[in-house]
């Protein structure tokens, strides 16, 4: 699918009003004390019920930082306060990277999800579809309340959920030996269970349950796809511009990276009364601010631990075990839908595209660059010269080098390898019965309230975001900071028209595959 749309009316988004009222939800697990809101779009009015901060694990604290996640227990007598977010989870305290906000409220007190339930009150006898929204940011930055769930819920009668979960070295930080590591998907794997478990009590079918999410998020409801044991938890998965059969989603210096970690925080020599003291208890002690400015020049991300990921996902055709054989029907088994933004390699180059005078004529030496470096990022080793040479010429046969011959092959070597990869292996056991289906599409509707894009002919990563969420204010606050965006207010009739589309592929997708 090309979805393409030619923007010309311009009509200020129809955002949220602030017609609050509190409400409160008995269930077998507890009193939740909740909202419910009036949410307007495009002229319409619906009501939203929202829960927020809803511990689905106990705090990873002390002697459970560096450990797979423990359900929460719930009490039928206590009373939850669940009317605000909750914070996000630790991340990286120095902005380095211009693309990521940089949040400023953080606890390791943080695995929660919010919901958000189309109408002013809660039926537990509904059975509403579940989509549960895994957040991206390079598995290293974030958080689930950025995605607020209140247009597409109310507007398509879907269960909108959005998590946190842990994050980079607190996340992902693995010392290479087997079942070691990977906390954040254990993490992610905790809140699906919560939901599959508990989302009857607020109108939700679990047996409708769809995973989505962009970029590290694509690539994460990939790996919870992989993961057998998952079977019966989510029916389907939405992967945009990400995916885990991509270099970038898997860690491949773990062990490496476990030793520096251990020696910038000093715990690669801890003792007590001159005797080696324990790595994990040294870790478990560390100040929160140490392990938080960690500075490892790319951030950690999931790797093999045998496990959760039993091996590297692109080899899983060719390992021909047990395991990797059970993760491959799995995934065959769940509707999956895929896809990437017509320029999604453009992002980091919206400041060039922004101020930049020239935009046709580009540097021979960056090209040069720009591909040795990304390759040897996406597959750990280095091109030859000649290969260099020959991709330039591939994406430039005429020696013109442009800003849009790097924008594509970052695209492809990116995103689109990995995502046509994934839809190939998900469709490898579909002469089995219970295959699920499998579609692919391009988003290439070009934001009015994106400037700069109108420089690439094409639309940028993580642009689908808005149209898909009904233009939620705290990701205009995010797109202003990080991607040069202008208000939502600015985008056209057209845009708004095709967000109301969007969110209906979409919904309708978790509905009915």
């Amino acid at each position: 699918m090309l979805f393409i749309l030619f923007l010309s009316v311009r009509a200020p988004v129809c955002m949220a009003v602030n017609q609050v009222e509190e409400q409160t939800f008995v269930t077998p697990i507890g009193t939740f004390i909740g909202t419910s809101k009036l949410v307007q779009y495009d002229g319409e009015s619906k009501h939203v019920s929202r829960f927020f901060k809803i511990a689905y694990a106990k705090p990873p604290i002390g002697n459970s930082r560096f450990r797979r996640p423990e359900p929460f227990v719930y009490k039928k007598g206590e009373v939850y306060n669940s009317t605000t977010y909750g914070l996000h989870c630790i991340q990286y305290w120095v902005r380095i990277d211009q693309f990521y906000t940089f949040e400023l409220e953080q606890s390791e007190d943080c695995l929660h999800l919010n919901m958000y339930i189309p109408g002013r009150t809660i039926n537990a006898s509904n059975k509403y579809a579940v989509m549960v929204y895994i957040h991206g940011g390079s598995f290293a930055v974030g958080g689930g309340e950025i995605y607020n769930g209140d247009v597409l819920s109310a507007f398509n009668d879907v269960i909108v959920i959005s998590i946190n979960y842990r994050l980079d070295v607190l996340g992902f930080l693995s010392s290479g030996k087997p079942g070691d590591g990977n906390f954040g998907l254990w993490d992610m794997r905790a809140a699906i269970l919560w939901v599959h478990e508990n989302i009857k009590y607020f109108g939700g079918d679990n047996k409708r349950v769809t995973l989505f999410g962009n970029s590290a998020g694509g690539a994460a409801v990939m790996y919870q796809a992989l993961y057998p044991p998952n079977r019966g938890l989510f029916q389907r998965i939405i992967a945009q511009s990400g995916s885990c059969f991509s270099g970038w989603a898997l860690e491949r210096n773990t062990a490496k990276k476990y030793k520096r970690v251990l020696k910038l925080v000093g715990c690669d020599k801890y003792t007590t009364n001159g005797r080696k003291f324990d790595t994990l208890r040294c870790l478990q002690e560390t100040p929160i601010r140490d392990l938080q400015t960690v500075y490892l020049k790319q951030w950690l991300v999931p790797a093999v631990d045998e496990e959760f990921v039993s091996t590297n996902p692109a080899f899983l055709p060719f390992t021909r075990s047990n395991k990797s054989i059970e993760a491959l029907k799995f995934f065959s088994e769940v509707d999956f839908m895929n896809g990437i933004t017509s320029k999604d390699g453009s992002l980091n180059l919206l400041d060039v595209l922004a101020y930049a005078t020239d935009y046709t004529r580009y540097d021979r030496s960056y090209f040069e660059m720009a591909i040795s470096s990304a390759t040897s990022w996406e597959f750990g080793k280095a091109l030859s010269d000649s290969q260099i040479k020959q991709l330039i010429h591939h994406y430039s046969p005429n020696g013109n080098i442009t800003v849009a011959n790097v924008i594509d092959f970052r695209t492809d070597l990116t995103f689109l390898v990995g995502a046509k990869y994934a839809s190939k292996q998900h469709k490898s056991y579909h002469s089995l019965p219970g295959y699920g289906h499998n579609y692919f599409y391009v988003f290439d509707q070009i934001p009015s309230f994106a400037p700069a894009l109108a420089n690439i002919d094409g639309v940028s990563h993580v642009f689908e975001l808005p149209y898909i969420f009904g233009f939620p204010e705290g990701l205009e606050y995010k797109f202003k900071q990080d991607y040069q965006s202008e208000s939502f207010n600015t985008t056209s009739k057209e845009g708004i028209q095709f967000s109301k589309v969007m969110m209906k592929l979409w919904s309708n997708f978790a509905k009915y595959g």
